[in-house]
């Protein structure tokens, strides 16, 4: 019985630190949407009013990206995923297929915003912002990468390889010290919003 007992007890200690830690994802990510939510209409006019530039990078599919992030005045605009995936954001394959279509370049733009460039077969070029993760109170997690969702509960991390050392920035190199990594993100993360559309 005292066999039986002490079971019990891991077995219920188990149980509610995995309660507890539901809790608490779920009250940061409502936490994220409430203070988004009070915005969303007049995100959703400003959208789908047209400002959106995309570019024809002459990619095999005919997909056109957003040339930037999405902005605001001169801020991104970063949401959670139950946000984003509103909007007509990149699937999987269409992630893969510019990745394995263009030429990467890291550089800086006419604000020394750091970025990295990317060149499609065409040779017209799009723009990945090193912005990272925004979370609340202003804190940003990975500000050296570049991440956005695609539509699957899935994220792009976007990072230059070998960069850890130089604390300004990147060397300006090639390809091969790029890095993007697919994963599964916290859903309640604020990520800067890129935009695709089919020809």
């Amino acid at each position: 019985m005292e066999n039986l007992r002490e079971l019990s007890f891991e077995y219920a200690k188990v149980k509610s630190n995995e309660l507890l830690a539901n809790v608490i994802a779920q009250a940061y990510e409502d936490g994220y949407q409430d203070g988004y939510k009070a915005r969303e209409s007049e995100l959703a006019v400003k959208l789908l009013d047209g400002e959106t530039e995309y570019v024809d990078l002459g990619l095999p599919s005919g997909t056109l990206w957003s040339k930037n992030y999405e902005k605001e005045g001169n801020e991104f605009i970063c949401l959670p995923y139950d946000m984003a995936k509103t909007y007509n954001i990149p699937t999987r394959e269409q992630w893969d297929e510019l990745y394995e279509n263009c030429e990467w370049s890291f550089g800086y733009n006419y604000d020394n915003v750091s970025m990295m460039f990317c060149t499609g077969p065409n040779g017209n070029v799009i723009q990945f912002p090193v912005f990272g993760i925004k979370q609340p109170g202003g804190t940003v997690l990975k500000w050296r990468h570049c991440i956005f969702w695609l539509n699957n509960k899935m994220a792009v991390d976007l990072s230059k390889e070998g960069d850890e050392k130089n604390g300004h920035g990147y060397p300006n190199d090639k390809v091969a010290t790029f890095h993007a990594e697919i994963s599964e993100l916290f859903p309640g993360y604020a990520l800067p919003l890129r935009l695709i559309r089919n020809k």
